[in-house]
């Protein structure tokens, strides 16, 4: 979990990082269209993302760890700002996980809302980052204890894209 000053610089790093990107890149005209999809690697999991329209998207995830396990839905709004390669998005996420640990077994969910934005590298290949609050719950089943708390979260991408036009 990162404290709000935490927080506060890495939203700083992110900006001046995408500020000294290219501003012309030669994948500038990337879009999306209804019926594209791709495949994302993240660590620690993976997914596939399916576009309803050039604008909104649908991701059902998985993220495997050690001793936890985690399946869930994220859904997303691109925005086009200004030329460059970069694609901005908000969106919303969805998660539901078991633990399974020594002494400790049980679950939980994580939900909350993100921004960020697609940098393309090549025309169909692109890197993702985005941050947001999330609110996560833990039960654990041995000793029924739960725990309900805020956090931010960070999520870097690799995106692989197929039918865009």
């Amino acid at each position: 979990m990162l404290k709000f000053t935490a927080f506060k610089r890495l939203l700083r790093i992110v900006l001046v990082s995408a500020a000294l990107l290219p501003a012309a890149s030669s994948f500038a005209g990337c879009g999306f269209k209804s019926g594209s999809w791709g495949l994302f690697l993240s660590y620690p999991g993976a997914g596939f993302k399916y576009f309803s329209t050039a604008e909104y998207a649908i991701a059902p995830r998985i993220l495997l760890a050690d001793d936890i396990t985690a399946g869930g839905l994220r859904g997303y709004r691109y925005f086009q700002l200004g030329g460059g390669g970069i694609k901005t998005l908000a969106g919303w996420e969805f998660l539901y996980f078991n633990f399974k640990g020594e002494e400790t077994r049980g679950g939980g969910y994580l939900g909350g809302f993100f921004l960020g934005g697609e940098y393309f590298i090549t025309e169909r290949l692109c890197l993702e980052l985005d941050f947001g609050p999330q609110y996560i719950y833990l039960r654990d089943r041995s000793t029924e204890i739960s725990l309900g708390d805020f956090a931010f979260a960070v999520n870097i991408t690799l995106n692989r894209y197929f039918n865009l036009p």
